[in-house]
C-alpha cells in the first residue's frame, strides 16, 4: 500500500462527472504512482481511512482552492504537494498525472461500482478524460439526455406525472427549470460512468501504434491492420476523452456543422506516425512520448488546412483548441475582454436558444471574471454585417472591426491613444463568414480569423481610434458611441447590485442596432424604452466609478426629482466610455 502521496495535479475538472470545480468545493484525489502495486490510489486527510478489494486509500476530503494563495495554504495546512495548471509553473503541474473527484460524486461512483475494483475503475476513467498527458482544458460540453434528466427529477421530486409529459414539454422544462450544470446533471453523469465501467472487463493495458490502427470506438476493442490504412486519421473527443478513431481516404472538404459536445483532430497518418494509442477495459487514451507532433482539436469533424489560416498560425502554441462562430446563426455576439490587458478571455454567441450570456461567464476562472468586461455586438436580422477585420494593436492584443450595412463599424477592444495600430485583416462578407478562435489553456482567445473567405480591403478603410473625436476618457478604455436620430427603442442595463447604469442597446427604424459600454444580457436589470424624444442622464461623482443613471421619455415636457438629470432631445451623437474603475457617458451635438 502507498505511504505517501507525493505530488498530486488538481484537475480543473472532475473525474467523475466532468463539471468544472468551483472554488471551496469538497474534493478528493489521486495519482498514479508507479510503486504502487495496482498503480493507484486516492488520499485525503488523515480522519477516516478505507480500503477497497485492492487497498486503494481513501481518507477525507479538501476544499478546492480558489487561487495561488488558497492552493499554498492547502500544501501548508496538509504537509502535502499539490500543483495547479492555472497556479503552477509548466514544468511543475505536469510531473504526474492525477484525478480530482468531487466527494459526493466519488462516494456516488463507489455505491454504484461496488464489484471490488471501482476505485480502480474510476482512476482509469478520470486520469484519461485527459486524451493525453498534458493535454489542455478542452471546452467541451457533455452529452444530455433529457429524458433520463427528466425522469431521475420526477422521481427525486415525487412527480410521477412528468414522465407522462411529450418530449418537447420536457425539453422545454429541462431548458428553462435547471441551471446548468445542474445537480441532476452531475448525478446522472456518474451513474452513466460508473455503468460503462462497470460493464467492461478490467483487462491488462496495451498500447497499439496509432498507424496500425484501422478502427476504435468506446466501449470497444481496436481494429487492428498491420497493412497500410488509409492516409487520413480522424480523433473524435468529448467529455470523457477519446471516443473513436476512424479512418478516411482523403481529407474531408470544409463544413461548417460545429459540435458544443465533441471536437476532431484530423491529420494525415505522417503527422501523427509517433503516437502510440493506450488501450484499457473499452477506454483509449494517446500516447504522445517524444514526439513533436501538433495536435489541435477543431469543434467541426471537417476542419480546414492550417495553411489556409496565416493570421492565426504564427500565434498559436504546440496544442491548442479551435472554435468555430457561423456569423448566420447567431443574433449577436458578447465579448468578455480584460479592463487591464485589453485580452479577449471569451467568447458568447447569442442565439434564440442561447440568449443570455451569463452561464459563458460562469465558465470563465475566477480570475477572469474579475477582470472581464462584457462587449455586446448586435446581429438583428434586419441588419447585414459587410466587413470583418482584425487590427493588431501591439504583439500582446489586437481589435475586432466589424462593418454592417446598416449600423455602421464597431471597433471592439481595450482602446488607449498611445495604441500603434498597425495595418488591418479585412474580409468582405457576402453570403457567409465562418470565424475561428485559437483558445488557449485557460480559455482566452489568442488569435481570430475567417475561413473561406478571401481577404479584401474594406473601402472606407476602419476609422483610426487616434483620429476620433473622443470623449474626454483616461487611457486605456473602452469607447462606443452611436446617433440618437430615428431610435425607436431603448434598453438601459443597470447593475442590480450598484443602480448604476452599465450599457445601452439602441434600435433603429430602419431595423439596425448600436450597443454602448456594457450590455450584459441575463446579467444586469433591463429598461425598455419606446419611441423617447428625449434621453435623460445622471452622473454622480465618485471617487471610483461615478454612478450613472439613465432613462429615457416620450414627453419633450417632463421633470425630475433630483436637479442631476440633464435632458437631451434625440439628436446628436451618445458616446460611453468606461475603465477598469470609471465611466462615463455624454451627448454632443
Amino acid at each position: 500500500m502507498a505511504t505517501s502521496p507525493g505530488h498530486i495535479h488538481l484537475q480543473r475538472w472532475c473525474g467523475a462527472c466532468g463539471d468544472v470545480f468551483s472554488c471551496g468545493e469538497a474534493f478528493v484525489s489521486g495519482n498514479e504512482v508507479l510503486h504502487h502495486p495496482f498503480g493507484d490510489f486516492f488520499t485525503n486527510p488523515p480522519s477516516t481511512v478505507l480500503h477497497d478489494a485492492d487497498s486503494i486509500q481513501v481518507v477525507g476530503s479538501y476544499e478546492y482552492p480558489c487561487n495561488s494563495v488558497d492552493l499554498d495554504i492547502l500544501n501548508k495546512s496538509t504537509n502535502r504537494f499539490f500543483t495547479h495548471r492555472c497556479f503552477c509553473p509548466p514544468l511543475s503541474a505536469s510531473k504526474c498525472r492525477s484525478a480530482t473527484v468531487h466527494a459526493d460524486c466519488f462516494n456516488l461512483f463507489r455505491r454504484s461500482c461496488a464489484d471490488g475494483i471501482g476505485l480502480r475503475r474510476l482512476v482509469l476513467a478520470a486520469i484519461w478524460r485527459n486524451p493525453w498527458r498534458d493535454a489542455p482544458t478542452f471546452k467541451v460540453s457533455p452529452e444530455v439526455d433529457v429524458l433520463e434528466m427528466i425522469r431521475l427529477a420526477a422521481r427525486a421530486c415525487d412527480l410521477p406525472k412528468l414522465m407522462s409529459m411529450p418530449p418537447e414539454i420536457k425539453c422545454m422544462i429541462w431548458q428553462d427549470a435547471f441551471d446548468q450544470p445542474s445537480q441532476i446533471a452531475r448525478y446522472q453523469s456518474v451513474l452513466s460512468l460508473a455503468a460503462d465501467s462497470c460493464d467492461q472487463d478490467f483487462d491488462q493495458q496495451s498500447s497499439v501504434s496509432i498507424r496500425n490502427v484501422a478502427s476504435w470506438e468506446r466501449g470497444g476493442r481496436p481494429v487492428v491492420e498491420k497493412e497500410d490504412a488509409s492516409p487520413f486519421i480522424r480523433i473524435t473527443i468529448d467529455n470523457r476523452g477519446v471516443k473513436c478513431i476512424e479512418r478516411l481516404k482523403q481529407r474531408p472538404a470544409f463544413l461548417h456543422q460545429r459540435s458544443d459536445t465533441e471536437l476532431y483532430i484530423v491529420e494525415t497518418q505522417e503527422t501523427l506516425a509517433d503516437i502510440m494509442v493506450q488501450f484499457q477495459s473499452g477506454l483509449a487514451c494517446l500516447n504522445l512520448g517524444e514526439s513533436e507532433v501538433e495536435l489541435r482539436p477543431w469543434d467541426i469533424p471537417a476542419p480546414p488546412p492550417m495553411e489556409s489560416l496565416p493570421l492565426i498560425v504564427p500565434s498559436i502554441p504546440r496544442t491548442t483548441q479551435f472554435s468555430t462562430i457561423d456569423l448566420a446563426r447567431i443574433t449577436g455576439i458578447t465579448f468578455f475582454i480584460s479592463r487591464k490587458t485589453g485580452t479577449v478571455l471569451g467568447i458568447h454567441t447569442h442565439k434564440k436558444s442561447a440568449p443570455s450570456a451569463d452561464a459563458a461567464f460562469d465558465r470563465l476562472s475566477a480570475q477572469y471574471q474579475r477582470q472581464a468586461s462584457w462587449i455586446y455586438v448586435p446581429f438583428p436580422s434586419d441588419d447585414r454585417l459587410t466587413f470583418f477585420g482584425v487590427r493588431w494593436v501591439d504583439p500582446n492584443y489586437w481589435h475586432l472591426l466589424l462593418r454592417f450595412k446598416k449600423a455602421g463599424d464597431y471597433i471592439v477592444g481595450l482602446h488607449s491613444r498611445k495604441d500603434l495600430e498597425l495595418e488591418d485583416s479585412t474580409w468582405p462578407v457576402e453570403n457567409q463568414l465562418s470565424l475561428v478562435c485559437s483558445v488557449s489553456v485557460l480559455g482566452s482567445i489568442r488569435a481570430i480569423s475567417a475561413l473561406q473567405q478571401q481577404s479584401g480591403i474594406a473601402e472606407p478603410p476602419f476609422p483610426r481610434i487616434n483620429r476620433l473625436k473622443l470623449p474626454p476618457a483616461p487611457s486605456p478604455a473602452f469607447l462606443s458611441s452611436a446617433p440618437l436620430e430615428h431610435v425607436i427603442f431603448i434598453r438601459v442595463f443597470t447593475d442590480v447590485d450598484i443602480g448604476t447604469c452599465r450599457g445601452l442597446l439602441l434600435e433603429y427604424e430602419n431595423g439596425s442596432q448600436r450597443s454602448l459600454g456594457e450590455c450584459r444580457i441575463g446579467l444586469d436589470l433591463e429598461r425598455t424604452y419606446r419611441n423617447p424624444v428625449c434621453i435623460c442622464i445622471a452622473q454622480e461623482p465618485d471617487d471610483r466609478r461615478p454612478d450613472i443613471k439613465v432613462r429615457a421619455d416620450c414627453k419633450p415636457e417632463h421633470k425630475h426629482k433630483s436637479d442631476d438629470w440633464k435632458c437631451h432631445r434625440m439628436r446628436g451623437t451618445l458616446k460611453f466610455w468606461f475603465t477598469y474603475q470609471q465611466s462615463g457617458i455624454e451627448v454632443t451635438c
